[in-house]
């Protein structure tokens, strides 16, 4: 399979706000084909996240394709603002079927270690005020996830990602087996 990232000039013009229980997280705005972003030591549970979003989009073509993308994807008209090429709407629940992976235990599992991480961040960081204090002090105080830290982003899974797929793995495989597996079997 080969992948081809988009040229320079066919970045769309985006922004988002992200907020938490209705409140703003952070804002970012930017020419891009993939704007993203997080917020430090900040744990939340998806269902206290919305996110409103804006693409300006180059022609009337591909503005009325990602529309009717988001209406194959359950949004409805009153769901879409649409103002010339520009469209916003808010994400603040799929609205697609999740992956099979996506269960009440696997979620839990990987929620409480984000929970851990953050907690571990902010214990670590304390009341550093800057991003490279906080940074800094990480290098100081826990190497190890310093290490990882400069990872962050990189194509290659770390060891622990590799870890905890075959954990969700095996659940899911449990679970399914359980499901799945006749009565005779059960008893």
């Amino acid at each position: 399979i080969y992948y081809r990232s988009v040229n320079d000039d066919e970045l769309l013009p985006m922004a988002f706000t992200l907020k938490k229980n209705g409140k703003v997280l952070f804002t970012r705005k930017g020419k891009h084909w993939w704007l993203t972003g997080f917020k430090l030591g900040e744990f939340s549970n998806p269902s206290e996240l919305s996110m409103d979003i804006s693409i300006e989009f180059p022609n009337e073509e591909m503005r009325d394709a990602f529309i009717q993308g988001l209406k194959e994807a359950g949004y409805e008209n009153l769901d879409i603002n649409i103002e010339q090429n520009l469209v916003s709407f808010t994400f603040d629940k799929p609205r697609t079927p999740q992956p099979l992976s996506r269960t009440r235990i696997t979620d839990w599992i990987i929620q409480r270690k984000n929970k851990f991480l953050c907690d571990e961040f902010n214990r670590i960081t304390g009341e550093q005020g800057t991003i490279q204090d906080k940074i800094r002090a990480i290098e100081e105080q826990s190497p190890e996830i310093y290490d990882k830290l400069l990872t962050i982003g990189s194509k290659k899974p770390s060891k622990e990602m590799w870890g905890i797929a075959i954990i969700i793995a095996i659940i899911v495989l449990f679970l399914l087996s359980d499901i799945y597996s006749p009565k005779i079997m059960r008893k």
